[in-house]
């Protein structure tokens, strides 16, 4: 029974805390929001594990990629600044050939840390990534005149 509860209450627990932290204001009214988005939160949760919607697991040979795109950090973000102060710049997506899969725990762990990892950098934003097609659709807000994959 112990087992059965802590998890939900570690989760619930977890959320209120980033809540109340992300917010700033510890009164009252704010811990009753805290703790009413924390268990709906952790329903959701709770129903999407229970249908299996969890089943992933991370290679440690993918964590070794998410040097890239925290060293494109800056880069980008000149870029981003100086484009903001460009009139007409108009982003555009691409296509990225991107080793995504199957359906198995190992390729649906490779495939949501790509989607947010890929996504660091401030000129790239990853939308998609397709397991069918094994490529990853990717924003730039100035698009690259030769394009690398963001992972």
């Amino acid at each position: 029974m112990l087992r059965t509860v802590r998890l939900p209450v570690v989760i619930a627990g977890a959320l209120v805390g980033l809540w109340l932290l992300a917010t700033g204001s510890f009164d009252f009214v704010e811990l009753g929001a805290a703790i009413v988005g924390a268990l709906i939160a952790t329903a959701l949760f709770l129903a999407a594990r229970a249908q299996g919607l969890f089943e992933f697991s991370l290679e440690p040979r993918w964590l070794l990629r998410a040097g890239k795109p925290l060293v494109r950090i800056p880069l980008e973000f000149g870029q981003v600044t100086v484009a903001l102060f460009r009139p007409g710049v108009r982003g555009a997506f691409r296509a990225v050939a991107f080793p995504a899969g199957g359906f198995d725990p190992a390729s649906r762990g490779r495939r949501a840390f790509a989607a947010s990892a890929g996504s660091f950098a401030p000129n790239t934003i990853v939308v998609d990534v397709d397991a069918d097609r094994q490529e990853m659709l990717v924003h730039e807000l100035v698009p690259q005149r030769s394009p690398s994959p963001p992972l």
